[in-house]
């Protein structure tokens, strides 16, 4: 028996026709009589509003004939632009484009069948997607261009393998084939550009070694490939290849050499690539000089980069903003503001209007100042100057009002965003609704969740229940069953994991992506192309949800607070080379995460007896034969966390690292060991030691952002042979890379952090002390000691996270979380205990568990 057809949810199907005896002449594309017709936005809205409240096609086409808007090429194009970015239902804009053809004669121009394409692909509707791709075929030859094609491969690569993608690429070529040498290699170097996008630059290079011997290659399609080099040698010996096969370096290609340079601080070699450049008659442009300029940034000479600026006007080539963004960004790394607005003004005086990028270098650096007074003035200014924040500016500035309380200044933000469309309602509404809900603006807090539901724009399921909590607190049943019906409107819930989750994926790849300029492929910029939100796929989870033992939702507790969230804007400084901090598997991506990590299931916060989980408390035999000697040990551990040499740098990221790594990106790959940890099952020592490896480390040298996730992978193999009795095999470290590093780079890197180590790698961590303390003051093995336990752990792995902690002692910490967990699980007993205080007084962990009380309340 035949397979069933996929089930079409919403599908507008042709009525059948007798086949004509002579072709039927070609339906319009503009319109009737030769004349441009000119949609309005207005009958877009309308069109796009009937289609989406339609049940069934038929009621669309009835409501579509009623409504009298006469359907066009150009109202195709602006509704299915709708579709796009609404992320409206794909078989919907595909039943319009049917109906529009079957019954009105218009055919989908070439931008209206890209963005169908796109939408159909991004909804995962690839059967749908080939079939527009063959109808479109047959009723226009030509229909299939590099560009369709590209459309085509990049949805495929987003979720699909390699392989499949390269199936897909021969697929569209048989669509092309008789076209000519060009169009098969413009199709080639589209199957490469989307394979460096949505893969890696490694499967691109292998994919072009199987098949150029097979498609016609060029100039570009070397430059493509050489865009994303990392290793300068490598790059150089890429472009000794292409000049065997007797294709001369064009400007892209020096530009691609220069960046790459630049990137490595080879700022000599990139000078002698511009000499080259002069020599054969090619002259610099702007991207070249930027990449310069950004370079010049990152070995520390920023005044320089500013005489750069003035030497490209005596050459003839002008600056442009992005330029300017990789100047200014050089002072403020430099922590030279005032050289740095003298050079915004200086850009303002030429012409060149500042832009949102060249405010958001301000704003993070007030951000890490805790400035609301100044980023609110620089935000006034803006506003004076017609410049509108993007969702990075937004998140700077909602932060800043979360953190002191300014309910009035985020309430005029948000405002703002409401009448002018700017930013990320989604990612900004989360903190105001934080900080609404910690105020008890209860009021404010329902009027912003409906101008969100007014605007179409669905808020996150964690803070729809966080209202819904407060207001039936607060006994309004009224407000909470229409804020209920509202958000039923978007159907289906989904959990606490997959929006955190969610919102995760988006702050991981904006706060710790490039440094994005505005152009690609520079020291000064890079990006562009498909927006950084649609680019999660999912992909199987690396491990089974594990039985909670308490149900306490990490969603439910603010780890740290990220500005870095936003849309295709990525790290302020829009100049300098990309510094992405590849934390990536264990997937982080939507359906991919794997579970929260809830007291009592993951990392540092097991459930004892479990197996490589937390140890029980010592027996009363055990502490017997110990007393003698309790007091000389814990002499010798608060003598070695003591030692400055096993101590971090509280201002590391100041001082040493210069603004390439901040403490979101250090959290964000916290996060990501702990998920190690939990997936090979270590210790909790085993995480804290890893951790403060990581932290040591990066005390003593500045470390490149793109090579965090080799340092964190590395630390957790040395901690583990350090703490655990059967440690995993470097082998399984570089797997769950995904073998981004090899075994030999895991190696390499163990030697370099035990050389700045000096080799202690013994130093104690909170758990050596949470231990000691639990024992003192609780001893025996009931249930209540072990979920005060299962608190404490988890609030010793929080700890972890924010970098507010590394200022403290471990053994401070380790009281404080016993102090909060303590009376977080009773509040109506005394949450400290005398055997504690003679060792750790009170008064030393006031200002440390104010913040962990924090995080227990959440």
């Amino acid at each position: 028996m035949p397979p069933k057809p996929e089930r079409r949810l919403f599908q507008y199907v042709s009525k059948p026709r007798r086949p004509a005896r002579e072709p039927a002449p070609a339906p319009e594309v503009c319109g009737g009589g030769g004349e441009e017709v000119v949609a309005s936005d207005a009958d877009a809205d309308a069109v796009y509003r009937m289609v989406t409240a339609a049940p069934t096609p038929s009621a669309m086409e009835s409501a579509l004939s009623a409504s009298g808007v006469a359907i066009s090429a150009p109202l195709l194009d602006l509704v299915l632009r709708r579709f796009r970015f609404a992320h409206g239902d794909p078989l919907r804009a595909l039943s319009l484009l049917s109906l529009a053809l079957d019954r009105h004669g218009v055919a989908p121009s070439p931008f209206a069948l890209d963005t169908a394409l796109y939408v159909l692909g991004r909804a995962r509707r690839f059967a749908h997607m080939w079939d527009l791709l063959r109808s479109s075929r047959r009723l226009v030859p030509d229909a299939v261009t590099p560009r369709t094609a590209m459309v085509v491969l990049g949805r495929v690569a987003k979720v699909c393998s390699v392989r499949e993608t390269v199936d897909s690429f021969r697929r569209l070529s048989r669509m092309l084939r008789g076209r000519g040498d060009d169009q098969e290699g413009q199709l080639f170097n589209a199957l490469l550009r989307t394979l460096c996008q949505e893969k890696s630059m490694s499967d691109a290079r292998n994919v072009y070694h199987a098949l150029k011997y097979e498609f016609k290659v060029n100039r570009q399609t070397f430059n493509i490939l050489l865009s994303g080099w990392k290793s300068a040698e490598d790059a150089e010996a890429f472009v000794a290849e292409m000049r065997e096969l007797g294709v001369e370096p064009d400007l892209v290609t020096y530009n691609s050499l220069i960046d790459c340079h630049c990137k490595n601080r080879g700022v000599e070699n990139a000078y002698k690539l511009l000499d080259e450049m002069r020599e054969k008659d090619i002259s610099p442009d702007v991207i070249t000089y930027t990449s310069l300029i950004g370079g010049l940034g990152l070995i520390g000479q920023p005044d320089k980069a500013k005489h750069l600026l003035k030497e490209m006007h005596e050459l003839g080539c002008y600056p442009d903003v992005p330029a300017y963004n990789t100047a200014i960004r050089n002072f403020v790394i430099a922590k030279r503001l005032g050289d740095a607005f003298a050079l915004m003004e200086e850009m303002a005086s030429k012409g060149l209007m500042p832009n949102a990028t060249t405010y958001n270098l301000f704003f993070r650096c007030y951000y890490w100042a805790y400035d609301i007074g100044s980023a609110w003035q620089l935000y006034e200014r803006m506003r004076s100057e017609g410049c509108f924040p993007n969702t990075q500016s937004c998140m700077f500035i909602v932060r800043l009002c979360h953190r002191h309380g300014r309910v009035a200044q985020a309430l005029e933000l948000w405002s703002d965003m409401v009448n002018n469309g700017f930013g990320s309602f989604t990612l900004v509404s989360d903190v105001l609704f934080d900080l609404l809900c910690d105020e008890g603006k209860l009021d404010e807090a329902e009027r912003c969740f409906h101008q969100m539901i007014e605007l179409g724009q669905k808020p996150s399921n964690v803070a729809f229940r966080r209202i819904k909590i407060l207001m039936q607190l607060a006994n309004r049943e009224e407000s909470i069953a229409r804020l209920t019906a509202q958000m039923a409107q978007f159907g289906r819930e989904i959990t606490e994991k997959e929006s955190s989750v969610l919102r995760y994926v988006v702050q991981a790849e904006d706060e710790v992506g490039g440094q994005d300029g505005g152009r690609g492929g520079g020291c000064g910029g890079g990006g562009g192309g498909i927006p950084t939100a649609w680019r999660a796929r999912p992909s199987p989870p690396l491990r089974p949800k594990p039985p909670p033992k308490v149900r306490v939702s990490r969603t439910q507790v603010k780890l740290r607070g990220s500005p870095d969230a936003g849309q295709a804007s990525r790290e302020p400084g829009a100049a300098g080379p990309s510094r992405e901090p590849d934390v990536a598997g264990p997937s982080r991506e939507p359906d991919a995460a794997g579970p929260s990590r809830e007291p009592g299931a993951a990392g540092g916060s097991r459930e004892p007896g479990a197996a490589g989980g937390s140890r029980q408390p010592v027996p009363d035999a055990a502490q017997l034969a110990v007393v003698p000697y309790v007091e000389d040990i814990d002499r010798y551990l608060r003598s070695l966390e003591a030692e400055q040499t096993r101590r971090p740098m509280i201002n590391y990221v100041q001082e040493i690292q210069g603004g390439i790594i901040n403490m979101d990106v250090r959290g964000i790959l916290v996060d990501w060991m702990a998920d190690v940890a939990y997936v090979f099952n270590l210790q909790e020592e085993t995480l804290h030691h890893a951790v403060s490896y990581v932290d040591r480390f990066l005390s003593k040298i500045a470390f490149p952002g793109d090579k965090l996730k080799l340092l964190g992978t590395t630390a957790l193999f040395v901690a583990s042979k350090y703490e655990e009795i059967h440690p995993p095999h470097v082998r399984n470290f570089s797997a769950v890379t995904v073998n981004t590093y090899t075994t030999q780079q895991v190696s390499k890197m163990e030697l370099d952090i035990l050389r700045f180590l000096n080799f202690d790698v013994g130093s104690p961590t909170v758990i050596t002390f949470l231990r000691k303390f639990l024992t003192s003051c609780c001893g025996g093995n009931n249930s209540s000691n072990r979920k005060l336990e299962l608190m404490c752990n988890y609030l010793a792995e929080l700890s972890l996270l924010d970098d507010y902690y590394i200022r403290f002692l471990p053994s401070i910490v380790a009281a404080a979380c016993l102090f909060v967990g303590k009376f977080t699980l009773n509040p109506n007993t005394r949450p400290w205990f005398g055997s504690v205080s003679t060792i750790t007084p009170p008064e030393n962990i006031k200002v440390c568990f104010l913040k962990d009380l924090k995080y227990a309340n959440s």
